[in-house]
């Protein structure tokens, strides 16, 4: 086997460069999933826009101005006093301005047929940030009726402000009168008539610590909906789902799905890259049968095979498995012997998966003699091949007699590794149908011989964990893997009709003249 490296030096990642480049293909990768959750959250958007009812929003704003008096005759009045913090007085204020009983003068001001609690809900009254100005916010289906709500509510709670300081001042007045009357001239007359002047013209006046600075104005536009701000966030929460959706997925999908989830676990190189092929459920296909894009993945295959062991002599062996059944070996075996055998190499393919044994159905035949007889030595390797035409009929199979798994732990005997060095003495390369290593071990043993062991993936179908139990397992063994062949990436989607695919596909059973002969031929020269 080439051992490009210490064994299991493969199974540490390289150091991971492109996390962008990694997120973006994720997102590409099922781009579908963002777009529907877009397409949700918009539809959802225009849905509230089209249905919510219109809503104007106006403001009035009214300033505070807290009395300095602390004591004596504006005292008892309920005025709102200094504190010391003025934040702590503007919040009063906004407090004492939302009362039931403004909110019943508005409707009956207005004409409006509503609640004073209902009307309350519609408004809103708090502290400008920083300020001595309390806003009181009101709504209304329509811009104007906005802004009389607002104006028509402020003025009624300043009203009744207003009615609550006079209806103090005169509680006071009379007996601040009475006691001026009473009460000799001097300094304490001077002062009683000084507060009982301040009270009368407060009388006149009103609550003088609140007041309207700034009058409502009818809104130019709603608050809601709003439809472009609307849309736009609908869009901006599709987004926002989708892409944490397909993370989301990313983290519990076990599958492969992605080159770069194999780049980034394992230092082995991609031999190949072959596209999606449409078959029958669990049926390999033939050379004649891909697509172009296919044809020249194993062709790629091939170069690189026949490249690394340029400098070698003698024949070549080749084992081909997966971690799964499913996921393209059988077919991956079948064209890459193929493929050798159309430039001339002769080459024995050997069917190891005796478990699920398919080699034979693709090219139409069944043998009575195949790999389970040469095993158990019933029968001879030459006399057990059948030769398939392709070309000059360089290529023959050695198939499994039935299904069913019969003779499969005789793949684990040392007959199964010698039966590999004799295919080698009559052919250049020898492909190897391995079952699914990390499903079943039968073949381990042949894995550990061979010259080249490739493992076939199939994204969309390959098990991360199943690939790293089957890389665990090659390492324990002291196996080091050539490299990996994808199945399912992008390619051509057109039928490849070119010269390789002119042969029929119609084998001769047991008749392996041509390429035994070739091989005395070679020998004698």
């Amino acid at each position: 086997m080439m051992q490009v490296q210490k064994t299991s030096d493969w199974l540490q990642p390289p150091p991971d460069q492109q996390s962008l480049r990694r997120y973006i293909e994720a997102i590409r990768e099922r781009i579908w999933l963002v777009m529907i959750a877009v397409a949700i959250t918009t539809l959802a958007a225009i849905i509230y826009v089209a249905t919510a009812p219109t809503v104007y929003e106006a403001e009035v704003r009214s300033g505070v101005a807290p009395s300095d008096q602390s004591e004596g005759a504006l005292s008892s009045l309920g005025l709102i006093g200094g504190s010391g913090d003025p934040l702590r007085d503007v919040e009063t204020a906004s407090t004492l301005l939302v009362t039931n009983s403004a909110a019943e003068q508005t409707a009956k001001k207005l004409g409006l047929d509503k609640t004073p609690q209902s009307i309350l809900n519609s408004l809103t009254a708090e502290p400008v940030a920083e300020s001595n100005v309390v806003s009181i916010t009101a709504k209304d289906d329509t811009a104007d009726g906005a802004a009389e709500l607002a104006n028509t509510f402020a003025a009624a709670a300043i009203s009744d402000r207003d009615k609550i300081v006079r209806a103090a001042i005169d509680q006071e007045l009379p007996a601040l009168k009475t006691q001026l009357e009473s009460s000799p001239p001097g300094v304490a007359t001077d002062t009683l008539a000084a507060q009982i002047g301040q009270l009368e013209a407060l009388r006149v006046s009103g609550d003088p610590t609140l007041r309207i600075v700034e009058p409502a104005l009818a809104p130019n536009s709603p608050v809601s909906p709003r439809p472009v701000p609307s849309i736009l966030a609908g869009i901006l929460a599709g987004l926002v789902l989708g892409i944490g959706a397909v993370f989301a997925l990313r983290m519990i999908d076990p599958r492969l799905r992605r080159e770069d989830q194999i780049r980034a676990q394992y230092r082995l190189p991609i031999l190949a890259r072959v596209p999606q092929e449409r078959s029958a459920r669990d049926q390999p296909l033939l050379w004649n049968n891909l697509l172009r894009g296919s044809i020249e993945a194993y062709r790629t295959l091939r170069a690189v095979l026949t490249g690394s062991r340029s400098n070698s002599t003698g024949a070549t062996s080749i084992l081909i498995t997966s971690p799964g059944p499913g996921e393209g070996k059988t077919t991956s075996a079948i064209s890459l012997a193929t493929s050798l055998a159309l430039t001339h190499k002769r080459v024995i393919l050997i069917e190891g998966d005796l478990r699920r044994p398919t080699i034979g159905k693709a090219f139409g035949m069944s043998v009575d003699v195949g790999v389970t007889s040469v095993l158990t030595g019933d029968a001879t390797l030459e006399e057990s091949l059948v030769t398939a035409r392709i070309g000059d009929e360089y290529l023959a199979l050695l198939l499994a007699e039935e299904a069913g798994g019969g003779g499969a732990e005789l793949l684990a005997l040392p007959t199964a590794q010698q039966l590999v060095e004799e295919a080698k003495k009559i052919a250049d390369i020898v492909v190897i149908d391995s079952p699914p290593l990390a499903t079943v071990i039968d073949a381990l043993p042949l894995a550990r011989t061979v010259d080249e062991v490739v493992l076939v993936l199939k994204l969309g179908t390959s098990r991360m964990d199943r690939i790293q139990e089957l890389a665990e397992l090659m390492a324990d063994s002291d196996i080091t893997p050539t490299g990996f062949v994808l199945i399912g990436v992008g390619g051509h989607p057109q039928p490849y009709y070119g010269d390789d695919t002119s042969y029929a596909e119609k084998p001769r059973k047991r008749n392996v003249a041509s390429i035994t002969a070739a091989k005395r031929r070679s020998r004698a020269d």
